[in-house]
């Protein structure tokens, strides 16, 4: 995990990213930031009451540096020329959709609205969030504006096994409730391209009850998966897809052997997409729970603009990681 987490910083430092993160007066992502300066690794922007975030600071003798910290709530002559530009802006974007001058300007209050727009409008490289929120509260605006036209958007998450030393990419473990074998295409390619981001040769298998069709081939959960598989690789050809398969014989050199021996994989899976989300989410925090495992970051994919969803659950360590694994993927 070091490894990777050295390359994420590495990467980051590289990029001279400014992220904005929505919920700036979080204790716990006051000292990330703390950490995060120190390091150099980005600039930061918080989002939140600038005494507030100064006395958490004080009371840990933490220093945010020449970090800029916003008081998006506060009705200064500057927060307001801000908020009346990413009004008219996100008017401007959703119109189309059925949105009134009155409503943008009343979303752009919401610090999750307000960090989106303010990156969408070049002050920011990306959008960092959902320590307090859920995750829709924060996906919701980055829906509708930093989402790259058309495109499905999915996450990845990258889970470290300590016991084997081995790192696993996940999808999608928050967006997609029901995808269709399309959809599942696009996430097993967008999984892959994050393993490579990460310097992985991604081994993508598509994650059924059957192998190579012992579940029942013609059944609807085990053909979606298959026929998903066949579309990723052409797709994207220059990656390794194979499916629909089960657990072990994905992650097992041993049980692909006996089911799977002609799988170009071989057990050695290091990118796994679920059928559903429900699948995804309750593997992934079950893991969370009762292995020793650690989450090490999530990307996601089909935005204009890179966005961490830090989680509620998250540890000032891990919000560091995270605000770092978008900084590194600013272009």
């Amino acid at each position: 995990m070091k490894q990777i987490v050295d390359l994420m910083f590495k990467k980051a430092k590289e990029k001279h990213a400014i992220i904005v993160v929505c919920e700036g007066w979080d204790p716990r992502t006051v000292e990330a930031a703390h950490n995060l300066v120190k390091k150099k690794i980005c600039k930061l922007v918080l989002l939140g009451n600038p005494d507030e975030i100064t006395k958490i600071c004080s009371e840990h003798t933490w220093s945010l540096g020449d970090t800029k910290i916003i008081d998006h709530k506060k009705p200064d002559s500057t927060t307001e020329k801000m908020k009346k530009e990413f009004a008219q802006k996100l008017y401007e974007l959703r119109k189309s959709k059925g949105m009134t001058m009155e409503e943008a300007a009343k979303l752009v209050d919401d610090e999750n609205y307000f960090g989106c727009m303010y990156a969408y409008s070049g002050y920011a490289d990306g959008v960092a969030g959902s320590t307090i929120c859920s995750t829709g509260a924060l996906m919701s605006p980055v829906m509708r504006i930093l989402r790259t036209k058309d495109a499905l958007v999915s996450e990845t998450a990258m889970i470290y096994f300590k016991k084997v030393n081995r790192v696993i990419f996940m999808t999608d473990v928050s967006l997609n409730p029901n995808p269709t074998a399309e959809d599942l295409a696009v996430m097993g390619v967008n999984a892959a391209e994050v393993a490579k981001l990460f310097d992985f040769e991604p081994k993508t298998a598509f994650m059924s009850f059957s192998t190579y069709g012992s579940g029942g081939a013609d059944k609807p959960e085990v053909k979606i998966m298959k026929d998903a598989m066949l579309l990723a690789r052409k797709k994207a050809p220059q990656f390794v897809f194979d499916g629909e398969m089960q657990g072990d014989a994905a992650v097992n050199p041993k049980s692909a052997a006996r089911k799977c021996p002609d799988s170009p994989i071989k057990g050695e899976a290091n990118v796994l997409v679920f059928p559903n989300l429900t699948t995804a989410n309750l593997v992934c925090h079950l893991l969370g729970q009762l292995s020793e495992c650690d989450m090490v970051g999530t990307v996601l994919k089909g935005l204009e603009k890179p966005v961490s969803i830090l989680g509620r659950s998250a540890t000032p360590k891990m919000i560091e990681e995270h605000i770092a694994c978008c900084a590194m993927q600013v272009k």
